[in-house]
């Protein structure tokens, strides 16, 4: 049975504006949900294959400190200096734009919870939204790292998804159905709401993997960011495809 998230309507019929926003809502409070848990409480060994089965992809199998040692021609003398500075207009980009994000989805939510009571439900997801966002803002300020933040990255990656399905709804039914678009200011809303996502995921995705140690030249490093990495192998697949065809 497939459980229903509005009315008359089942999880998938992403034809509906009032399950488009609910999956938009519920996905990413989800994940936000099990990394509050999983950060705070401890993880019971039943549990523990499933957490290291999900860590797995990301371990390395070896660490960058033995590879710049392999790396070395000559042994260098001396302790290893990581320069782990976090920029600060980073943390004020990132931070800023979710508050931003997390403002404007509250203010939606209150709006629709006080004035458009029979369906409630609208309001309060968008309330889930604000909240997602809350912790992206927070997260860069309380816990600043100069790596990657995985699980901000993720975030981001299901609330442009959700976006698209969002925007790409109303303009369908517009399109397909005659169903007028949303009002103007809901509307450039969602806009601005993709634009303000791509702004954060490129800027999280840019952060590298790893910091390099005084070991290793900086003008000698290729790529060490998410988007340098998926972006060649997107090409490199590519290229094999096209040759084996």
């Amino acid at each position: 049975m497939v459980v229903q998230l509005c009315p008359g309507r089942t999880a998938l019929d992403l034809s509906d504006a009032c399950v488009r926003t609910s999956l938009a809502a519920v996905v990413p409070a989800a994940l936000v949900l099990a990394l509050c848990l999983f950060s705070i409480l401890w993880v019971p060994p039943f549990a523990r294959p499933l957490t290291n089965a999900i860590k797995s992809p990301f371990r390395c199998f070896l660490t960058l400190r033995e590879a710049e040692a392999l790396d070395s021609e000559e042994e260098k003398s001396g302790d290893i200096v990581v320069e782990n500075t976090v920029p600060l207009w980073r943390t004020i980009l990132l931070s800023f734009l979710a508050l931003i994000q997390a403002l404007v989805w509250s203010a939606a939510g209150a709006y629709n919870i006080i004035t458009n009571k029979p369906y409630m439900w609208t309001g309060i997801a968008q309330l889930l939204i604000a909240a997602t966002w809350i912790y992206a803002s927070c997260k860069p300020v309380f816990w600043p790292k100069p790596t990657i933040h995985f699980d901000l990255f993720t975030l981001f990656v299901l609330h442009f998804v959700f976006g698209i399905i969002l925007l790409g709804g109303a303009l369908y039914e517009y399109e397909v159905f005659g169903v007028p678009l949303p009002p103007q200011l809901q509307f450039l809303g969602l806009i601005f709401n993709l634009i303000a996502i791509l702004v954060v995921m490129t800027v999280v995705g840019n952060m590298p993997f790893e910091l390099p140690s005084n070991r290793i030249k900086k003008e000698d490093i290729v790529g060490g960011c998410l988007f340098n990495c998926l972006l060649t192998d997107f090409l490199t697949r590519v290229i094999v495809c096209q040759v084996l065809a």
